[in-house]
């Protein structure tokens, strides 16, 4: 299933140009013993032939404190920010890891 295109935003790796955006869902946040640890996830997909999705497991830590909208880095209390330059790396260690946009088939999952 493609990603919906509001929300999302359009990148150009290599030549090729990519969707991705931000999802914030249940299932990305996960409570321990000492509290709500959060999971950013970034969807990317091939921009024209939507095959195959690419998502990214970002561990964030420190969970969102109701301050702003962006989860805090649990080491320094900064707000995350997650950059076009960071999806772009994100997506070039995907393909070195065997990600095929162009091929359809389940979810690619690289975790960081």
């Amino acid at each position: 299933m493609a990603m919906p295109k509001k929300g999302s935003r359009a990148l150009v790796v290599d030549g090729h140009k990519y969707r991705w955006g931000i999802r914030r869902t249940e299932q990305d946040t996960h409570w321990n013993e000492y509290g709500m640890e959060n999971r950013l996830t970034i969807s990317v997909e091939n921009y024209e032939n939507p095959a195959s999705m690419l998502c990214i497991s970002y561990f964030c830590g420190g969970g969102y404190d109701g301050i702003g909208p962006n989860p805090r880095l649990a080491a320094t209390g900064e707000e995350m920010k997650i950059t076009p330059s960071d999806v772009e790396q994100w997506i070039r260690t995907a393909l070195g890891q065997g990600w095929k946009p162009e091929t359809k088939g389940a979810k690619f999952l690289v975790e960081l």
